[in-house]
């Protein structure tokens, strides 16, 4: 095969530098390139495993959670907590979640059956039922309610006063006066009576057709 040299280049096919032109720039750069395009393609780079290598930095690592199913999908590898099926279920995670949070499991033991048995609850039961289902979530069977104790404010009762010894007297338009004249009382020692405490604040006007308790024995009476 017949060559030529070409500055920079070297050796050359003589057809290859007549077909571009020899000596000029133009044919030197072409045979350059077409060089470094084979070289390049021959070239095999080898992998670099380290690079591969997951860090962590993207959530690999040992904290990926994450792997590849058969069908090459991806699932988590992470623990699910179990959801209960039933409600006894629901009783014994609640029980380890309450004890688990700090909630003493005797005293949880009793809100638990107490709520599942929809009776009413103390305010402290309550709490405890409302964080059970914040921590395990709620019952699987029944729409079971937190029904809490309703306070009750205990009303005082007045013994009432026996009429016994007394007689009734209706007021007129005299009122409580026209009465104790009557009998024998002062205004004042009858409406002293806690038997007719009902009259104190009426007027003679307004105590009209009201009942007066009078005292029936005449003994230790108050003279008008």
């Amino acid at each position: 095969m017949s060559t030529v040299d070409l500055p920079v280049v070297g050796s050359v096919d003589k057809r290859v530098a007549v077909a571009v032109g020899v000596g000029t720039a133009g044919a030197i750069a072409l045979i350059l390139w077409r060089r470094r395009t084979a070289a390049a393609a021959d070239q095999v780079l080898p992998a670099d495993e380290g690079d591969l290598t997951d860090t962590g930095e993207y959530g690999g690592g040992s904290a990926w959670q994450y792997a590849a199913t058969p069908t090459g999908d991806v699932s988590s590898t992470v623990d699910r907590q179990a959801i209960p099926t039933t409600n006894a279920e629901w009783g014994t995670m609640a029980l380890d979640a309450l004890e688990g949070a700090g909630y003493d499991r005797n005293a949880a033991a009793t809100a638990v059956g107490a709520y599942q048995a929809q009776q009413y609850l103390t305010a402290a039961q309550a709490i405890m039922i409302r964080a059970a289902i914040a921590l395990v979530g709620p019952t699987p069977a029944g729409s079971l309610t937190v029904r809490v104790q309703p306070t009750t404010t205990a009303t005082p009762t007045t013994k009432p006063v026996s009429t016994a010894g007394y007689r009734k007297v209706t007021l007129g338009a005299g009122g409580v006066l026209a009465v104790g004249k009557k009998y024998g009382f002062t205004t004042t020692y009858l409406m002293s009576l806690p038997i007719n405490a009902h009259l104190r604040g009426l007027t003679t006007t307004t105590a009209i057709g009201r009942t007066i308790y009078v005292p029936s024995s005449t003994i230790g009476k108050k003279a008008s």
